[in-house]
């Protein structure tokens, strides 16, 4: 069974309300599976410690895997949000039943923060 998983129609929105900021973030993962289980977590990347600023606990999907996950902070003591998903999930086809997989998105300026 061949494993793939991919960020495809990524749609990151970012909407500043007073002092927080919030992320929404849509697509699709690819697996060569039918079912698949995952839990996401939009990460801020820091120099010391990284936040988890949004998760869609745990997803039990069918094909098509399509997710959508919304997260919000309030600064981040420079100028930008560096943003990153964390995915565990089980598209295997080993006999490891998770795996993490990591993404950078990007930065993104803070305004008004």
């Amino acid at each position: 069974m061949l494993f793939i998983i991919l960020l495809v129609a990524l749609n990151l929105s970012l909407v500043t309300n007073g002092l927080k900021s919030s992320f929404l973030l849509e697509g699709d993962l690819i697996c060569s599976q039918h079912k698949l289980n995952y839990r996401m977590n939009v990460i801020e990347e820091d120099n010391i410690f990284d936040d988890i600023i949004g998760t869609t606990g745990v997803v039990y999907s069918s094909s098509p895997h399509r997710f959508n996950v919304s997260a919000v902070d309030d600064g981040d003591g420079n100028n930008f949000y560096e943003i990153a998903l964390e995915i565990v999930h089980n598209c295997n086809t080993d006999e490891k039943r998770f795996r993490k997989y990591f993404h950078s998105i990007g930065e993104y300026p803070i305004i008004d923060g």
